[in-house]
């Protein structure tokens, strides 16, 4: 049951990422910090049920570090990189490095057909100006569901 409640928050907090990475190019800290207050409430109760959370911890920093090696060298914003964390730190370290596999591809796929049909954007990141802009909580949400689709497949299979 606690597996179930932690990929629903997920699902939840790359939903209203993918809204506001659309609206805005940003994701809000306030989404981020209800998704770490979620994350650690769900550890919370992991422990209680004398579960194991070092998969989740693990997977916060697993998120947060593969992220920021692309945040250095400009590939994603703040936002992504604060989102990677509190998914890993609700999915799991193993889930999350599928997630992140996923999501690569899928980015690979929507940053293609962006550019492709004219939608892709400049965008000022930084001190980089007129930089194509990209909607990383796009690919997160595609490689979700694909990560998702194969864990109710496999739990359909036995």
């Amino acid at each position: 049951m606690i597996e179930k409640l932690s990929l629903i928050m997920a699902f939840v907090i790359i939903f209203v990422a993918v809204l506001q990475d659309v609206r805005a190019f940003r994701i809000s800290n306030k989404l981020i910090i209800m998704g770490a207050v979620s994350g650690i409430v769900m550890q919370v109760i992991r422990v209680i049920n004398n579960c194991s959370i070092e998969e989740y911890i693990t997977g916060a920093g697993t998120g947060f570090l593969i992220m920021l090696g692309l945040y250095l060298f400009k590939a994603v914003g703040a936002g992504d990189v604060k989102l990677m964390c509190v998914l890993g730190l609700l999915l799991g370290r193993g889930l999350l490095i599928n997630l992140l596999i996923m999501s690569g591809v899928s980015g690979i796929v929507v940053g293609g057909v962006e550019m492709c049909v004219g939608k892709a954007v400049l965008v000022r990141r930084g001190s980089f100006a007129g930089v194509h802009g990209f909607h990383v909580a796009v690919a997160v949400m595609a490689g979700y569901v694909i990560v998702l689709g194969n864990i109710v497949i496999n739990m359909y299979r036995g």
